[in-house]
């Protein structure tokens, strides 16, 4: 009975695995063929049953990939495709070759019925051959590319090092590469993250992806990457090649293992080797007693980690379930279900499991996190300027207040024929956002739906951009108002990368919940970032009286493009694709409840997982001016500063010396 459990979670925890079995698919990160190269393929059957398969060769056109159309055993491949079928034990060869130098990856996959069948498996291997004319001078033989999300390559000559990578799946892939030297003390001489399209390739030099790193140090680059991607280095010493597979590294964790039905609380370390799908890790219990280490299995896809453990000393099974895992989380917290197997096979409750990363953080988990504190922190003071003028706007046209009227706390507005204005100033002479509404409402309801593309202005009159918004306001509770909608901001200058923006809030005389959301691409990273940061409004008893607020949220990073922006409901914000990648609590408070609070204003978000703690001051009364600052909190060293005006525009510069331009409380060009 225990042997069948044990089996049956196994068999569970594999069965998403099953369709990348290292015996019934292949894949190599990179293929070259034409310009004096020809690559061959030799793959085998050890079944008893003939392998059907279908071979796919994919290559790039500019950023986007495509079927890729070589020779292969003398003919021209259509759509990219080869069928293959090998007899049982039979070895057959895949000769590619092309007029001139082409270069791309291939898979082999199963067809029907070898996709589900026991009996027909295949293996293999590529070697490259260097030819001049007929004769060959060279060449180099590669193992099948293995899929990896971490991988570590020691390397005596950074210039020699060529690396290529594949990424067979539905979904781009953000790669992390960090290069280090080779002594002490170690340090980061590089880093950078490459987006690998669906069913995309890249082949390069490190020193064509590092231009920055001088010389040729010894070192070893690493490799991260939340999807499973494939890849190959080699080795260049004159016109000598020679591979470089690569291996799943293994990433170590200290774990607090808390079971509240028995109030037991376990600790101990853990050693994950993170290959694709699978996940085999050695695990050690530290307390309350120290046991042998041993070995588990489990999988780690689409962003979930999940493991079983069996426990011979109590007898019992461990599953241990993380919905959302990142390579980036330096803290990851899941549950725990534990079952007996003695006397009889028991489920006995559920509790709690954390993962701490031992070591120091990839550098670049320290930029982005720098980013995408900031982005968020910002995003808050987006958020209730938003909320405070499109209140305002409303009110106006639906009131058709035609009459410059001052705002509490400072400002103006004016309803016009065409435009409905907010101001700067009390008298209606400098603008701040122009928008010209289309408000529907019914009055049976009492909502309205509000669609506008409102341009906003500098305090010197320079044009900041426009922000195209729908939302929708229910004015219907006597007790309170839920204000709620998406938008999307485009600076006037710069890249002009839109960046999506949601709110909801739901607003009583004493406050209520609310939420800011932003998402954008960020093309120096390559790489998206987001956030949905949920937080309770405390209001006073008048606009001029002190409002606070407290919260937190989550942070998500992805591929450049992989983001959405959505609002399911009123009081629902989500954001589609990407992996967590943080998570953050925040608070503050103003003065007063205004468009531009005065002095004492702030708010601060904390990203403990990376150490890191974003805070925006107001620092003057008569501009409204604010500073903004990102701080490592265990140290109290700043790590990023910047200063902006009240309409959300200065510039930050970050710790690698990076300069970034904000523009009406968002994240633009970095140099």
């Amino acid at each position: 009975m225990k042997t069948a459990c044990v089996a049956a979670l196994f068999l569970v925890l594999s069965a998403a695995a099953h369709a990348q079995s290292t015996n019934k698919s292949l894949t190599f990160a990179q293929i070259a063929a034409g310009g004096g190269l020809e690559s061959m393929v030799n793959i085998t059957n050890r079944g008893t049953t003939t392998y059907s398969g279908l071979l796919s060769l994919f290559t790039m056109n500019g950023n986007n990939s495509q079927p890729w159309n070589p020779i292969v055993n003398g003919n021209p491949l259509g759509a990219g495709i080869s069928v293959i079928s090998i007899p049982p034990g039979n070895t057959q060869t895949l000769t590619i070759t092309a007029t001139s130098l082409q270069t791309g990856f291939g898979t082999i996959t199963p067809t029907a019925p070898s996709d589900t069948d026991e009996t027909s498996f295949i293996e293999g291997a590529l070697t490259y051959y260097f030819m001049s004319g007929q004769t060959i001078t060279g060449s180099v033989g590669v193992e099948p590319s293995g899929q990896i999300q971490l991988t570590s390559i020691p390397f005596n000559d950074f210039s020699e090092i060529a690396l290529a990578l594949a990424n067979p799946n539905t979904t781009a892939a953000s790669v992390y590469l960090t290069v280090y030297s080779a002594s002490t003390p170690v340090q980061a001489l590089g880093a950078k993250i490459l987006t690998v399209v669906s069913n995309g390739h890249t082949a390069q030099y490190l020193t064509e992806i590092f231009p920055g790193i001088q010389g040729s140090p010894a070192g070893r680059l690493e490799i991260a990457c939340d999807t499973g991607i494939y890849g190959v280095a080699l080795t260049q010493v004159g016109t000598q090649y020679s591979s470089l597979p690569f291996q799943s590294a293994a990433k170590a964790y200290a774990w607090t293992e808390n079971f509240p039905p028995t109030g037991t609380v376990t600790t101990g370390m853990l050693t994950a080797r993170l290959s694709g799908a699978l996940v085999d890790y050695e695990k050690a219990a530290l307390t309350p007693a120290v046991t042998a280490p041993r070995y588990l299995a489990g999988t780690s896809l689409n962003g979930a980690f999940s493991t079983v453990d069996y426990d011979p000393s109590n007898n019992q099974i461990k599953y241990w379930n993380f919905s959302s895992f990142s390579l980036s989380l330096a803290t990851v917290t899941g549950t725990v279900q534990i079952y007996s197997l003695s006397p009889s096979y028991t489920y006995l409750g559920e509790g709690t499991v954390t993962l701490n990363e031992v070591g120091p953080l990839n550098p670049l988990d320290a930029i982005i996190a720098e980013r995408a504190l900031a982005q968020t922190g910002l995003a808050i003071g987006q958020a209730t300027t938003v909320l405070q003028s499109q209140l305002q706007i409303l009110i106006a046209t639906l009131e058709n207040n035609t009459s410059c009227t001052a705002l509490t706390g400072g400002g103006s507005i004016q309803a016009g024929t065409n435009l409905t204005s907010i101001y700067y100033d009390s008298n209606c002479q400098t603008p701040y956002v122009t928008a010209n509404p289309t408000v529907t409402t019914d009055n049976d309801t009492n909502t309205a739906s509000i669609s506008d593309t409102a341009t906003y202005y500098g305090p010197d009159g320079t044009k900041l951009g426009t922000m195209t918004i729908n939302e929708q306001a229910n004015l219907s509770n006597s007790s309170s108002d839920v204000l709620n909608g998406l938008g999307t901001f485009i600076s006037a200058t710069g890249a002009q990368t839109p960046v999506q923006l949601g709110l909801y809030c739901t607003i009583s005389q004493t406050g209520g919940p609310c939420a800011g959301a932003i998402a954008q691409d960020f093309p120096d990273l390559g790489l998206a970032i987001g956030a949905v940061t949920p937080i309770n409004v405390v209001l006073g008893s008048s606009a001029t009286s002190p409002v606070s607020f407290s919260g937190g949220g989550t942070v998500v990073t992805g591929p450049m493009g992989s983001l959405k922006l959505t609002n399911p409901s009123p009081t629902s914000l989500v954001i589609q694709g990407g992996t967590a990648f943080a998570s953050t609590t925040a608070s503050g408070g103003a003065a007063e409840f205004v468009l531009f609070p005065p002095t004492p204003t702030s708010w601060t978000l904390t990203d403990a997982g990376h150490d890191e703690q974003f805070v925006a001051t107001v620092v003057d009364n008569t501009s409204r001016n604010l500073t903004v600052t990102v701080k490592q909190v265990s140290t109290g060293n700043t790590l990023a500063t910047g200063m902006i005006d009240h309409s959300g525009s200065g510039t930050i510069t970050w710790s690698d010396g990076t300069v970034s331009t904000i523009t009406n409380w968002t994240l633009q060009a970095t140099t």
